[in-house]
């Protein structure tokens, strides 16, 4: 069932896909609507998210060896031996950990670098910490093999507060992670961690704004399965502001990305899993 209709002059859509009881194929994949502390992290000013509660982490996984076992066998045989190697279960000591709760947002200055946020619920952080070092460890092992920039990490304490930081040996990428609140957080950098644990501590994140609260869709629900949400029109803007324009102000790409920013509105979108139907809206 596909419904659009204009509420307040604006525009909303809601689509509603039935089944059988109980939720067939990768829809099985999908938690419950339920709140999502995750997206706490994030701030007002966020210009991209995406959030998703998955039903159980490690059916998730199960359900892929599965298909990986009937569909290429040998690569099966392979993922075994190098979980041997590492040391390391996938399903006991990355996806047992993991709390159901994923978020990744674009939240921050765009340059120089985007300032992107992966925000995961863990309930066993001392656990998942202890299988991502052995990752690093084989991300840099493999890197030496093939002749390519290895893996580093250290650990460092300030305030109380332990962080991670993870980096190529060429600096072509660099990442910080610390854990809060039963939650694990990534950025490219300490300052973007500690600001995502202050707009959780101060109140004032995504959730509570005025622009996430005027795209939620007007039957009241406001806990959902999945969801994604733009704001780019303050950063496109800000983008075109930065781009110097030629002194003959000829139409070019500042002045089409300028008149793009201008005509996008925020948009959310939300699924909510139930035992019959999934549901999609749209504002």
């Amino acid at each position: 069932i596909v419904e659009q209709k204009t509420v307040h002059d604006q525009g909303q859509f809601r689509v509603i896909l039935s089944h059988a009881p109980g939720a067939p194929g990768h829809l099985s994949w999908l938690g419950e609507p339920a709140p999502m502390g995750a997206l706490e992290y994030v701030s007002p000013d966020a210009y991209a998210v995406a959030g998703l509660l998955m039903e159980d982490p490690t059916l998730i996984l199960d359900d892929l060896i599965g298909m990986l076992s009937s569909e290429d066998p040998p690569s099966l045989g392979e993922l075994q031996q190098w979980q041997d190697r590492v040391g390391l279960d996938l399903r006991q000591d990355l996806a047992e950990p993991l709390g159901g709760e994923v978020v990744l947002a674009l939240d921050g200055p765009v340059l120089p670098v985007p300032s992107w946020k992966v925000v995961l619920r863990v309930d066993d952080p001392a656990r998942f910490e202890q299988s991502l070092e052995k990752l690093w460890q084989e991300l840099d092992r493999v890197a030496a093999s093939e002749g390519k920039p290895g893996v580093q990490w250290s650990v460092e304490e300030s305030g109380g507060v332990r962080y991670w930081l993870v980096r190529s040996t060429d600096n072509a990428f660099s990442a910080s992670y610390r854990y809060h609140g039963g939650y694990f957080l990534m950025a490219p950098s300490r300052a973007l961690l500690d600001a995502a644990v202050q707009a959780r501590e101060s109140g004032l994140f995504l959730p509570a704004s005025q622009t996430f609260q005027a795209l939620l869709p007007v039957d009241g629900r406001v806990d959902y399965s999945a969801f994604l949400y733009q704001n780019v029109q303050p950063i496109l803007g800000s983008l075109a502001d930065a781009i110097p324009r030629a002194k003959s102000a000829q139409p070019g790409p500042p002045l089409a990305l300028a008149a793009a920013a201008g005509e996008l509105p925020p948009m959310l979108l939300c699924l909510a899993a139930g035992q019959d139907c999934v549901m999609v809206t749209g504002t």
